[in-house]
């Protein structure tokens, strides 16, 4: 149980810090970053692609913090003991639906970005594969050949596009597509704002009036609990950075302690075979 309780505070833990954080660093704009690394297929946001499968290429976290797609969790979970899923990584075993995993949700927004950029994103009013120019920033989200964007504006005067080429576009992306979504059955167009703390759970407002009202639940805003866990692990990694000199000395006691250990064998190895071939001259002399 108590293992069960620890596993499910990581994931929550991992929920929170990925639904506030969808910062695009540019040292990872490579495709290859956004290749799950069990399958080697390439993951997908929700709106990076028409395929009726793209959820299932949706990047999940697991609570040891490594990331696969819905698809490769799926299948440790059926393969696993009981349901239970272990990290390809580093062996970390849960025991959780695959549905109740948060999205990597930063992820996600760069592979939408990357899909955007190298012209994989098409028109969604055009029957057939159009490359889009544009998005309306007005709307949740429609990106817009050149054709359908002017046909757009005409029945939309109030309503702005941008170019995808625009260097100021990725301001533009609907937050909608990265917010985080309450996973309760009905739920599921809500975004998640609160945390309740005895149940260790995200929650949406509708989950505060219907199922976690106070004073029975104790719930926060998304934004303070992100606050708080960011400061206890501000203040671990500041712990931890203060053992790595002691963890390098320790290492490099440890190389030198092999180092001497290799070279005794080496004296060890010349004194046996040196006793070896003696042992054979005096056989020699004595018995022959």
């Amino acid at each position: 149980m108590n293992k069960q309780k620890k596993a499910n505070k990581k994931q929550m833990s991992s929920s929170v810090v990925l639904s506030s954080s969808t910062s695009v660093s540019s040292d990872q704009n490579s495709e290859n970053s956004y290749t799950c690394k069990k399958c080697n297929q390439k993951m997908e946001s929700n709106s990076s692609t028409n395929s009726s499968n793209s959820s299932l290429r949706t990047p999940r976290v697991l609570p040891c913090l490594h990331t696969f797609c819905e698809s490769c969790l799926i299948d440790l979970g059926n393969n696993g003991s009981g349901g239970e899923i272990s990290c390809p990584n580093c062996e970390y075993k849960c025991k959780i639906s695959v549905h109740e995993l948060p999205k990597n949700y930063d992820l996600m927004k760069k592979i939408e970005l990357l899909s955007i950029h190298s012209n994989l994103t098409y028109c969604d009013n055009c029957d057939d594969n159009v490359l889009a120019e544009y998005q309306c920033t007005d709307c949740s989200p429609i990106f817009l050949c050149e054709t359908h964007k002017s046909i757009h504006l005409k029945k939309k005067t109030n309503h702005s596009v941008i170019s995808l080429n625009d260097p100021k576009f990725e301001n533009h992306l609907n937050p909608n597509l990265f917010s985080v979504k309450c996973e309760r059955k009905g739920h599921e167009k809500d975004e998640i704002d609160f945390y309740c703390e005895g149940c260790d759970k995200l929650i949406c407002v509708r989950c505060v009036v219907t199922d976690h009202k106070s004073p029975q639940h104790n719930y926060y805003e998304l934004k303070e609990v992100a606050k708080r866990y960011r400061t206890s692990i501000d203040e671990l990694l500041r712990q931890t950075n203060s053992k790595f000199p002691i963890i390098d000395d320790s290492i490099t006691q440890i190389k030198r302690i092999i180092s001497e250990l290799e070279s005794k064998f080496k004296v060890f190895t010349i004194i046996d075979f040196f006793y070896f071939h003696l042992s054979l001259l005096f056989w020699f002399i004595f018995f022959i």
